[in-house]
C-alpha cells in the first residue's frame, strides 16, 4: 500500500487534463494496483478479504478524484464551465 500512498500523493497535486501524459500515467498505475489486488487469493480468510476490499476502495477513490481533477480541466478549459454551473438566483 506504500505504492497506493504515493500514488495519492501524487493525484493530489496533479493538475491537468484528462488527455496529459501524467494523467495517463497515474490512471495506468493506480489500475495496475488494482489489478495486482485481484490476483491476491484469500484463502477462505476474512480479514485477508476485507484488507483486500479496503484496499480495491482506497483506489477506486483515488481514480475517481483523478477523473474529477481532469475532467474540471477540461470543462475549464474548453469554456463548458459555464454550462456545467447551477444557475444563480440573483441573476434570474
Amino acid at each position: 500500500m506504500e505504492k497506493v500512498q504515493y500514488l495519492e500523493q501524487e493525484v493530489e497535486e496533479f493538475v491537468g487534463k484528462k488527455t496529459d501524459k501524467a494523467y495517463w500515467l497515474l490512471e495506468e498505475m493506480l489500475t495496475k494496483e488494482l489489478l495486482e489486488l485481484d490476483s491476491v487469493e484469500t484463502g477462505g480468510q476474512d480479514s485477508v478479504r476485507q484488507a483486500r476490499k479496503e484496499a480495491v476502495c482506497k483506489i477506486q477513490a483515488i481514480l475517481e478524484k483523478l477523473e474529477k481533477k481532469g475532467l474540471w480541466k477540461d470543462l475549464e478549459q474548453s469554456g463548458s464551465l459555464l454550462l456545467t454551473w447551477p444557475k444563480n438566483t440573483w441573476f434570474g
